[in-house]
């Protein structure tokens, strides 16, 4: 007993002020103190009462009952608690057991894939590799053949013409000729391989999985190069050469009342060139280097020119729709002829082929008009039309859409009997605007939106931008070649046109 007793006295809390025990209770603040203190903070609260008075109280009512049961409740939820923790950390423990195999699996499986992969890409450039290196291997001695060949001709020529061996003289002179139109040949066949080649290995980023580039693609680089040396009046073909501009002047003449709108132009084979300026309605004569010849009022608005013959020029008219004729002989314009469309639809684009005119229409529609005005729709486009040339290489009619939509065609091949195939898509030609063919079936197609002149292929499988921006090309519209020279003219903005829209440009292809 008195172990408990002096237990108990040891448990009962101190004041901390006066080192008494605390056997008062004040239950306004749930609070214990020694005697003093109570009466001292404590007077003016309800309930204050001794120690032992209030665990009677509290053992006697339902306080303590109610106390235990909320422990007892609370202590088996947290038991529960705990189990689920110690459940939880066995199934991490399992899940990360788990994890780490499939880790090690995946591994396994990645390496698998990825040594196919580095074999399949490995095989890719030894197989590249392999195929160039013939391809060059097989040029270098069918040149040295010939190399050696005439080196030959060019020793026994001198030895027999020392010798006065007029026989042997002649048939070395026969077969030096004909070596030369090899030679000629040789270099004509080769131009479209003569590359620089370089095989390079080119590593994917951004990998997401291991797909059939996870290895990295083999890239075969290849440039088209010039021959070193002279090769005579052997010149590369005009899809391979350099541009430079040769030329730029004004062709606001004093007559105009407005600003120049060049919707249409043809640079003619004597070096004289033809303008259709359709603000100031009418065509206007030049000579290349800036000189004005004459002029000539157009009923309507004046749109895209075409050559008819080497004298004759046609135009295109809208407001009202129709073509119009013109005569080019002395350095003088002369209408020749009307057609009128009887559809009533304004002209836009132009093209002569076969007798006949091609003309784009509003709305996208091209028909074929004859000299008597009779219409024939080749096909409906999804947008407007404004330039048309005739491929004499082909035969077909190309036709430029002006669309701005990736994906959209921009260039199209219309054959006569109405077949149409896609040449080019909008991307590196945007609004395409005026459209024309080189001798060699090369097409040259001006970008409005894109600021851009692009040269390409026939088939437009090898493109390339002629000139950009940084030429000075800005909205270009129409375009016509003559040879190796081209004429660019700039479309009008009818809002905030600037005097630069009365100039041309003049390029050449060296």
């Amino acid at each position: 007993m008195s172990n408990n007793r002096t237990n108990l006295e040891k448990s009962v809390p101190r004041c901390d002020q006066h080192d008494k025990k605390k056997v008062w209770y004040c239950e306004d603040h749930q609070l214990l103190g020694r005697n003093i203190c109570i009466f001292k903070n404590h007077r003016r609260c309800g309930e204050v009462t001794t120690a032992i008075e209030y665990f009677q109280k509290l053992k006697d009512g339902s306080q303590m009952t109610d106390m235990l049961a909320v422990l007892k409740k609370n202590t088996e939820g947290f038991d529960l608690i705990v189990k689920d923790f110690d459940e939880q950390l066995q199934t991490l423990v399992q899940n990360q057991e788990i994890a780490l195999q499939s880790i090690t699996d995946l591994r396994e499986k990645v390496d698998n894939r990825l040594n196919t992969l580095q074999k399949d890409v490995t095989d890719k450039l030894i197989a590249s590799f392999k195929e160039e290196k013939i391809n060059m291997e097989a040029s270098l001695r069918q040149c040295e053949r010939l190399m050696n060949s005439m080196l030959n001709t060019m020793k026994s020529s001198v030895t027999a013409v020392e010798g006065n061996d007029h026989i042997e003289t002649i048939v070395l002179y026969q077969r030096g000729q004909a070596e030369v139109e090899s030679c000629k040949a040789l270099i004509t066949d080769m131009r479209k391989s003569y590359t620089s080649v370089s095989i390079k290995h080119h590593v994917v980023s951004g990998l997401g999985n291991l797909d059939e580039d996870a290895m990295g693609k083999i890239i075969i680089e290849k440039q088209s190069r010039r021959f070193p040396g002279i090769q005579g009046d052997l010149k590369p073909p005009l899809l391979e050469r350099k541009v430079k501009g040769i030329g730029k002047f004004n062709i606001k003449i004093l007559s105009d009342e407005y600003n120049c709108c060049a919707h249409g132009v043809v640079y003619l084979p004597c070096d004289q060139i033809v303008v259709s300026d359709a603000d100031n309605k009418k065509l206007k004569l030049f000579t290349d280097k800036g000189q004005f010849l004459d002029e000539l009022s157009i009923q309507g608005c004046p749109n895209d020119l075409c050559l008819v013959d080497n004298n004759t020029v046609a135009v295109a008219v809208d407001s009202p729709g129709g073509i119009h004729v013109v005569k080019v002989e002395a350095s003088k314009l002369s209408l020749s002829s009307e057609i009128r469309i009887p559809n009533g639809k304004d002209c836009y684009g132009i093209t002569h082929t076969d007798g006949r005119f091609i003309v784009g229409t509003e709305g996208g529609g091209v028909y074929s008009v004859t000299q008597d005005g009779v219409t024939d729709l080749l096909h409906q486009y999804n947008s407007n039309c404004y330039s048309l040339t005739h491929d004499p290489v082909k035969g077909d009619t190309l036709v430029s859409i002006y669309n701005d939509t990736p994906g959209d065609v921009a260039v199209s091949r219309l054959s006569a009997d109405k077949r149409h195939t896609d040449v080019m898509k909008v991307g590196v030609v945007n609004k395409a605007g005026g459209i024309d063919v080189d001798r060699e079936g090369n097409i040259y197609v001006c970008g409005d939106s894109s600021d851009n002149v692009v040269h390409m292929s026939g088939d437009g499988s090898h493109v390339r931008e002629l000139l950009t921006s940084s030429d000075g090309m800005v909205n270009p519209w129409a375009i016509s070649v003559n040879g190796d020279k081209l004429v660019v003219t700039r479309h009008t903005d009818c809002i905030f046109g600037s005097k630069e829209d009365n100039y041309i440009r003049i390029f050449q292809l060296y």
